[in-house]
């Protein structure tokens, strides 16, 4: 059988409200009427079929919202009214409410959704008040009914009519009764109180027919001993579970005689109860279901109950079970309205929990996490974002993709990628690498994986998670470095064993030639010519060497401005003839680092040869150092050629050199990264061709109570 399609009356005198609701209510499928006027309205037919009305406090016309409530409530108690006002003012308020109105909202409405929201529940309270009002009707008509039948059967079982009037008392008392355990107990002691048992049981039974509910009475006998037997049969299945012989039926009720003496009773007195006689009486809901049993024995009288007896205890078990099933009816309402209250509660309060743990998971976690809409619009980035680049969240959210990218992408080639992600992200799925520029001014790479949201088949945007693999990409590079270094240091080893060896060799002739000719003879200088390329060859050997073999040092607190300035000095008539002019910017105080003098000097003397090397038409040099809270930083900065961005990344390779008229080996800059690693420091590199480059070295400093 389907469900009844429900009405929905909109009452307003503005066209755009009424067909903006209508088309609403409809896609949400229910039927709708409207009306412009109360005239309109309170004329329109089948008004009684309609369950939630929409009404708008000022109509035009002499019926405006307040009376249109009033004639609604007199016809159609049942139907619920929601008022509209645009007004907003509380004395309407207060006089839509006295009217007993479901709810009051206002104009315009915040959401629609929360109108069909209101109307659903509006819905859902107008059906429990109809199943109330039918379940009341039902139990007066059956209260009705059972009266009748109490007042028309009196006169004609006048010698029960003790028994009754205590029975009616007792039927009378149940209703008051809170608990279905303790209605039970209060007919079973009825019964026996009444004289008819000395014992009476009274069982029922949960929709898995499992006994849930247990009542009963000995006149003879502890309370312990029933109670234990009682509840011994609580969550058995319900059965009569005395029948041990084909059961008699005597007006509706079920006698089961004691098998072993059947016959002897039938023999003696047909109508003689036997101590192992039992009577059982079914509970049965309005359908005819079977929900219960009352299994009583032992008569006062000592004989089997008749079918007035019988039918006078079936009026008081009938009784009860409606009593019971009223009980557990109106049990249901209220346990469905609780219900329904709880789950609106529940469900307001799941999304609120959803949510809170959506953003405690998003914003404790290191990764960064963003949403872009299907226009390409960053709608969410965690507290990560903040945390990672250091720019605030507020600033991007709300911006496009494409601004987002522009602002915070540098120029590294990695990022090229970037722009398919920007123009169509939807395309775009898996892991993305890109270089963006944090606040601090550091270069960040962050691995993001993208993933597209669909619904029903349409792009809605896009989610993903972006990963910091600054440090990764960093640690991946040492490692490559690492294995390139234990190669090159076999390859030196193996040319300086190939080197020396002939090296020997010539030094060795050389020396026998040099004894045998005198210092004035014409090929001397041809021969100090020779010696100084052999001494040449035997330093590169040994540089080379050293690069892998570092002899040891000790290390003592150095003063960096004080390492500066001698280099400068060995160094100043080279930069004068190059045609560079030097500018020192020291700090005036400066923390005294842990290093190896003679390292140190190795390490600027480098810094600035490469500098010169890099302005062949002269140019500016600017050397500057600082504090910087536990470290110290020093920059060397020139203005010459630049470096090309895509060897930023491997200056600082063994043998590696960008330039073709570069007369070194490619190990400077890789002995300079060596060296200041060593006293656990950093160099990194920023250059634009044609303007100049910068290295920046970080030392940290000594500490104060070392």
């Amino acid at each position: 059988m389907e469900s009844k399609v429900a009405t929905i009356l909109i009452v307003d005198d503005d066209p755009n409200i009424l067909k903006m609701l209508r088309a609403f209510l409809e896609q949400e499928g229910y039927r709708v009427w409207s009306a412009a006027t109360g005239e309109e309205a309170s004329a329109l037919p089948n008004l009684k079929d309609v369950d939630v009305a929409l009404l708008d406090l000022r109509l035009p016309g002499e019926i405006d919202g307040l009376a249109l409530v009033r004639d609604f409530n007199e016809r159609f108690p049942q139907m619920l009214k929601i008022v509209i006002s645009g007004m907003g003012e509380l004395d309407d308020a207060i006089a839509a409410i006295e009217e007993h109105i479901f709810a009051y909202i206002k104009k315009p409405f915040p959401n629609l959704r929360e109108v069909g929201l209101l109307v659903q529940r509006a819905l859902e309270q107008a059906h429990l008040i109809r199943e109330n009002a039918s379940y009341q009707q039902r139990l007066e008509t059956l209260n009705r009914e059972l009266e009748k039948t109490i007042e028309d059967r009196t006169a004609e079982v006048v010698h029960y009519r003790d028994t009754l009037s205590y029975l009616f008392q007792t039927s009378s008392h149940i209703a008051t009764l809170e608990t279905i355990d303790r209605m039970l107990e209060f007919i079973c002691q009825a019964l026996v109180d009444a004289g008819l048992f000395k014992r009476a049981v009274l069982l029922i039974a949960d929709e898995r027919f499992l006994v849930n509910y247990v009542g009963g009475a000995f006149a003879e006998g502890s309370k312990e001993a029933l109670a234990r037997e009682l509840a011994a049969l609580r969550g058995s299945p319900l059965r009569p579970y005395e029948f041990n012989s084909q059961p008699q039926m005597i007006g509706g009720a079920y006698y089961v005689p004691d098998q072993t003496k059947m016959n002897q009773m039938r023999e003696t007195d047909g109508d003689t109860w036997q101590s192992g006689d039992r009577l059982f009486f079914p509970f049965r809901r309005q359908d005819g279901r079977i929900f219960g049993f009352l299994s009583v024995a032992e008569p006062r009288d000592g004989r089997i109950p008749g079918e007035e007896t019988i039918q006078m205890l079936h009026l008081l078990l009938n009784h009860t079970a409606l009593h019971i099933e009223s009980h557990g009816m109106k049990q249901q309402l209220l346990q469905h309205a609780s219900t329904l209250e709880r789950r609106i509660l529940e469900r307001t309060r799941e999304l609120e929990e959803s949510q809170e743990k959506f953003s405690r998971l998003v914003n404790c976690t290191s990764d960064i996490v963003y949403i872009v809409d299907e226009k390409g619009i960053v709608v969410y980035l965690n507290e990560a974002f903040h945390k990672t680049l250091g720019y605030n969240r507020e600033d991007y959210v709300g911006r496009s993709l494409v601004a987002f990218f522009d602002d915070l992408c540098t120029d590294n080639p990695m990022n090229l990628r970037v722009q398919n992600f920007v123009q169509s992200p939807e395309a775009v799925e898996g892991l993305l690498t890109v270089e963006l520029v944090a606040r601090s001014g550091d270069k960040t790479v962050l691995e993001i994986n993208s993933t597209p949201i669909r619904h029903a088949g349409r792009f809605r945007g896009s989610q993903g998670i972006a990963r910091d693999v600054t440090e990764r990409r960093a640690l991946l590079q040492r490692l490559v470095a690492v294995e390139r270094l234990a190669a090159t240091g076999r390859l030196a080893a193996g040319i300086a064993h190939e080197i020396n060896n002939p090296l020997q060799a010539i030094s060795s002739h050389l020396t026998v030639v040099t004894s045998k000719v005198k210092d004035t003879t014409e090929i001397q200088p041809n021969l100090d010519m020779i010696r100084e390329g052999i001494h040449r060859i035997r330093d590169i050997v040994l540089q080379m060497l050293d690069v892998h073999r570092p002899s040891p040092q000790e290390k003592i607190p150095t003063d960096v401005n004080r390492i500066i300035e001698e280099v400068l000095a060995l160094t100043g008539n080279q930069l004068v003839k190059s045609r560079i002019q030097v500018k020192m910017e020291l700090a005036k105080e400066i923390s005294m680092v842990q290093g190896e003098t003679q390292e140190f000097h190795q390490i600027f003397l480098n810094l600035i040869l490469n500098a010169e090397e890099a302005m062949p038409d002269g140019g500016g040099l600017t050397i500057r150092t600082l504090n910087s809270g536990e470290e110290i930083i020093c920059e060397i900065v020139d203005t010459g050629v630049g470096i090309p961005p895509e060897h930023l990344e491997t200056v600082f390779e063994p043998f590696f050199t960008y330039r073709a008229t570069g007369n070194g080996m490619g190990l400077g800059l890789y002995l300079v990264r060596n060296l200041i690693q060593k006293y656990e420091g950093t160099i990194d590199v920023e250059s634009k061709v044609g303007e100049g480059s910068t290295f920046r070295v970080k030392f940290p400093v000594i500490p104060k109570d070392s």
